[in-house]
């Protein structure tokens, strides 16, 4: 047997092979094309949400802080009220301390006309 020649239909049935391969193909490429794509985004985003907590993180930690801060105070003022009203603080902030006026012999004896 020597060679055959094709049909008509053979070669569009060899055409239709062919043009499915380079289809399946193409879709092949734009496939991992759109993988590399999404891959490429999800780094990006995975980087931008990380930034995004270590910012609230240390915001958060900045607020903690100020929150301390303020609490030390309102205590500090809460119990500098309370001994006020007891009596132990005066308003400067010192404790009340009873003024006495000393006399020396010489001042006593010319206070009692001596």
């Amino acid at each position: 047997m020597g060679w055959v020649p094709q049909s008509k239909q053979d070669k569009q049935n060899s055409s239709e092979t062919q043009n499915t391969r380079q289809n399946t193909s193409t879709a092949q490429t734009i496939t991992d094309n759109s993988f590399q794509d999404l891959s490429h985004a999800a780094a990006s985003v995975a980087e931008a949400l990380s930034h995004l907590l270590g910012t609230l993180n240390q915001t958060v930690e900045e607020q903690r802080t100020v929150l301390i801060q303020r609490h030390v105070t309102v205590t500090r003022i809460n119990g500098l009220e309370s001994e006020m009203r007891s009596g132990r603080l005066n308003r400067s902030g010192y404790e009340p301390t009873k003024s006495c006026l000393l006399y020396t012999s010489d001042a006593a004896d010319d206070l009692l006309c001596v």
